[in-house]
């Protein structure tokens, strides 16, 4: 292998010349790296507001199928303590019949938004577009946690008595009691979903 010296400069300008060659050579590297870099940045941010769209867009509709099931829950909790304030009262009203309470867990998914994160996909999102993100699941994880709680007292009402006209007075207290708890935590959750979708929805709006 040949080794070539370089040649001393003769001239101030001849020396300021190799400085410049070597000058723009530099920044020319500098600027194709920050371009690589660019791209690479611009195709994770893509991936990862793909995904967050997807999982968003799911959670959305996981919520919204739990507010419709929490509006007839709350509905037939209202019915079942109409009749509980009546007989308390010394009425004597028709038992509630064909009540349904049909309620599924189904938890918000958080995966995408893991490894937006992990990825540092966030950091090169827009703040306006980071925040709403952001948001809707800090939303998702306080949701996970209140509807687990609001499930765990709707378990209670599994012995329920399937025939309250033969519920004495004093059995039926305690067994309100549990239909007014869970009227609280049903309609808190169904209150939190509704604005749950108001945050899904500004977070995907905000992914363009």
């Amino acid at each position: 292998m040949d080794i070539h010296k370089p040649k001393p400069a003769h001239s101030l300008r001849e020396f300021l010349t190799e400085i410049g060659t070597i000058t723009i050579g530099i920044l020319i590297a500098l600027g194709l790296e920050a371009a690589v870099e660019a791209w690479r940045n611009h195709e994770l941010v893509e991936h990862a507001r793909a995904d967050l769209r997807s999982e968003l867009n799911e959670d959305r509709e996981a919520v919204a199928h739990t507010v419709r099931q929490e509006q007839g829950v709350v509905g037939a909790l209202d019915i079942l303590a109409q009749y509980g304030r009546q007989r308390l009262a010394g009425e004597k009203p028709e038992p509630p019949k064909d009540l349904t309470f049909s309620l599924t867990f189904k938890p918000m998914k958080m995966a995408a938004w893991d490894a937006t994160v992990a990825t540092q996909a966030l950091a090169h999102m827009p703040y306006a577009e980071a925040q709403a993100v952001s948001r809707a699941y800090a939303g998702s994880r306080n949701f996970n946690d209140f509807e687990a709680d609001a499930i765990r007292h709707y378990f209670d009402l599994s012995t329920l008595p399937e025939n309250l006209a033969s519920v004495s007075e004093a059995d039926l207290k305690p067994v309100m009691r549990d239909v007014a708890l869970n009227r609280v935590y049903q309609s808190s959750v169904l209150q939190s979903g509704q604005s749950m979708i108001g945050l899904y929805d500004r977070a995907l709006a905000a992914l363009r």
